[in-house]
């Protein structure tokens, strides 16, 4: 009988964590991950400057958020994607330092679809700020 209560106690602790870590972040928190340079937008982008121009320290890059805007069509009603939420357009600007500090950073200004559940709904089109 104690043996069967102690599997029950750890059985629900184990789903209670599980929960718990699924649903620890807010939607803020998960929408500012996508502008973070660990965000698929930031590592795109070095991934395939770093390809053009190897003194790229893509190890070392940084991000910003310039914007973010809920997308809405055209009647002013957000647009949502089912399992994925409601859409936002980001802005971001995206630093990568030359190795060694040779020269200045690298700097480009990104934009991409994303929401709470998904950074990588569009690919990242971006431009040349600083090379």
């Amino acid at each position: 009988m104690m043996n069967t209560l102690l599997k029950q106690i750890f059985l629900a602790i184990t789903l209670a964590s599980l929960t718990t870590s699924t649903f620890a972040y807010t939607e803020k928190q998960k929408l500012d991950y996508c502008a973070t340079a660990g965000s698929w937008a930031a590592q795109t982008i070095a991934n395939e400057e770093k390809i053009q121009n190897p003194r790229l320290d893509r190890d070392k890059v940084t991000s910003v958020l310039i914007s973010r805007t809920k997308m809405k069509d055209i009647n002013d009603k957000k647009i949502q994607v089912p399992n994925l939420g409601d859409l936002y357009l980001q802005t971001i600007m995206v630093s990568i330092p030359y190795i060694n500090d040779e020269k200045k950073p690298a700097v480009f200004i990104a934009s991409s679809i994303i929401s709470a559940e998904e950074c990588s709904i569009s690919n990242p089109s971006y431009f040349i700020l600083q090379k």
